[in-house]
């Protein structure tokens, strides 16, 4: 699914070390709509993979709100 979820895979996922990345300000919103699509794409996953795809969706989502609604940068 790189087409629909390009800063997931891109900005988030890419690596197993961050040291300093960050998502944009102004690319917080879309993030936040590839974390809501992520939760709605769990059909073929396995049980387990559904549970930790979800809190993983749900986490991503919440520091998006954050960051929305303080306009800020999203760091890790």
């Amino acid at each position: 699914y790189p087409d629909l979820f390009p800063l997931i895979l891109e900005k988030v996922t890419y690596s197993g070390a961050h040291c300093c990345d960050e998502i944009a300000a102004e690319d917080v919103s879309a993030l936040l709509k590839e974390a809501i699509q992520l939760g709605e794409h769990l059909i073929a996953a396995s049980d387990l993979d559904k549970s930790l795809i979800a809190e993983f969706a749900q986490t991503l989502k919440d520091a998006c709100l954050i960051a929305i609604e303080h306009g800020t940068i999203i760091q890790f």
